[in-house]
């Protein structure tokens, strides 16, 4: 069975179109996100804007503290950003068993033996990408940054190439036609070259005669002696027994 691959070489574990569909689904949640922000945090930091264009000389801290609300706007934002991520990746995982730029690249998400993913697997896998934000900036910021970084690292460099979120959600990134298989079975797919391996050949034994000699190596044997004195030889004439 022929699985996504890369040169001379399939691949049930895909790494780099795993990065592909994740900025296809950062831009599936731009959507959304852009609407909370039009409707919890837009008007707010509107006025702060306005205001700071009008007093630049006071400086943008002067804007945000002349901005009633501005703080809890910013924070109600956040959480509703956060909210959008977590039901967005909790619901793709149990509803399709990929998100959507993982269903483009034709990826799935199952558990390591193959089935697909229980509630407390999703949610457990969904922590990475949303829980961070919620810390106080920067510290959140800079968590996100490196949990990034890290699971990237981990992802190319893991002969599973499983991330952070695999880890605690005990699940996997597979290529579509793998889904259902176990973790073990996906690795040695994901290790087995496509040109099939030739049968070793081994030349035929020989025979070996009876004795342990090869054919035409036997010894030679001399005849057995003869028990008639010659009686038998041609041109010999019959001995006479002589008389008393």
């Amino acid at each position: 069975m022929t699985y996504i691959s890369s040169p001379g070489r399939p691949w049930a574990l895909p790494v780099w179109p795993r990065f592909a569909a994740a900025a296809l689904d950062f831009l599936v949640l731009l959507v959304p996100e852009a609407i909370a922000y039009q409707l919890i945090a837009g008007p707010t930091l509107s006025q702060a804007l306005h205001y700071y264009n009008s007093h630049q000389k006071l400086g943008l801290a002067n804007a945000v503290a002349h901005t009633p609300n501005y703080q809890p706007a910013v924070y109600h934002f956040y959480i509703a950003m956060e909210a959008i991520t977590a039901a967005y990746l909790i619901a793709s995982y149990l509803g399709f068993s990929a998100t959507v730029g993982k269903l483009a690249l034709r990826l799935r998400i199952t558990r390591v033996d193959g089935s697909p993913l229980r509630v407390r697997d999703a949610v457990l896998r969904s922590l990475p990408f949303w829980v961070p934000l919620l810390l106080p900036s920067p510290v959140g910021v800079y968590v996100f940054f490196f949990q990034f970084l890290g699971g990237s690292i981990l992802i190319i460099f893991r002969p599973d190439h499983r991330g952070p979120e695999d880890l605690l959600g005990n699940s996997m990134v597979v290529a579509r036609q793998a889904q259902g298989k176990s973790l073990a079975d996906a690795i040695g797919l994901a290790r087995t070259p496509t040109q099939p391996r030739l049968p070793t050949l081994t030349p035929p034994s020989p025979t070996v005669a009876r004795g342990g000699h090869l054919p035409g190596w036997e010894p030679v044997q001399s005849p057995p002696p003869s028990t008639n004195d010659g009686a038998d030889e041609p041109g010999s004439e019959p001995k006479q027994e002589e008389k008393p």
